[in-house]
């Protein structure tokens, strides 16, 4: 079985980082009217990416567990601001 945050760890903590401001801003460079679900959908799986890193960050003790804990709550505070008007899920 392949271990994943094994082969991460060869590229530094700075993973994690990178993702949330990745997500976050493909969040907001949504246009208004424009339907993007997939978008919204990237995000989500990029949001559960940050907390299983932090989650494992935190259980091993590593220096970084507070980098990975303010991405994580950055991240889902950005995802309550955005106010996807232009999803389909918003209609449900």
């Amino acid at each position: 079985m392949v271990d994943w945050f094994g082969a991460m760890e060869g590229y530094g903590n700075f993973v994690v980082p990178v993702l949330a401001i990745w997500a976050i801003a493909s969040l907001y460079t949504i246009k208004p009217g424009c339907h993007c679900a997939v978008t919204e959908g990237f995000f989500l799986i990029a949001l559960v990416v940050i907390a299983v890193c932090t989650i494992r960050t935190v259980a091993a003790m590593e220096a970084c567990w507070l980098v990975h804990t303010a991405c994580l709550g950055v991240t889902v505070v950005a995802g309550v601001m955005r106010r996807p008007e232009s999803s389909g899920w918003a209609d449900v």
